[in-house]
């Protein structure tokens, strides 16, 4: 090796020590946790920000078919695939569904909101059902149970009558 090519390779290994202090020294230490950050990450706010990463096939009892639910960022959709026929179709329209749901609970249900919906496939799965509650029917339910415990409250106090008291004079 030449001088000049001994000289340019001690010039490139200083730079290059020198560059690797200058790298460490510009990295921030930490010297506390940060919870906040460590925060974001945690499977509970991921989940809000990644929705469905996989596809749980629910079989049909006939065996060709299966349906399955897919959360996006708007909303849950739920897919019939047929294996005979290749195809994939929607399991309802969600905003006919969040009307009909409206109508029916009487609470208010939009397309992007609608209640967790795991449909139970009937009649040589031509059709589906399942089950979802509102507030008002919860409410109706405990209006009937105050009746219910108003009622016993009224037959008991008929019962617990004091008898009626006759006077001396009258005999």
């Amino acid at each position: 090796m030449n001088f000049f090519t001994k000289k340019l390779m001690y010039v490139f290994a200083v730079a290059l020590l020198f560059s690797a202090h200058l790298a460490m020294a510009q990295q921030k230490e930490i010297t506390t946790a940060n919870y906040r950050l460590a925060e974001r990450f945690s499977p509970k706010q991921l989940d809000k920000m990644v929705f469905s990463t996989s596809v749980q096939p629910n079989w049909l009892e006939t065996g060709d078919k299966f349906w399955y639910s897919y959360r996006t960022s708007d909303g849950i959709f739920y897919y019939l695939v047929d294996l005979d026929k290749r195809t994939k179709t929607p399991l309802f329209d969600n905003h006919n569904m969040a009307t009909q749901l409206t109508k029916i609970t009487k609470d208010p249900y939009d397309f992007q909101h609608l209640p967790d919906i795991k449909p139970k496939f009937v009649k040589n799965d031509r059709y589906f059902q399942f089950d979802v509650t509102g507030t008002q029917l919860e409410e109706i339910k405990k209006e009937i149970e105050a009746k219910k415990d108003t009622a016993v409250t009224d037959s008991t106090k008929k019962e617990k009558k004091a008898p009626v008291k006759k006077d001396k004079k009258d005999d």
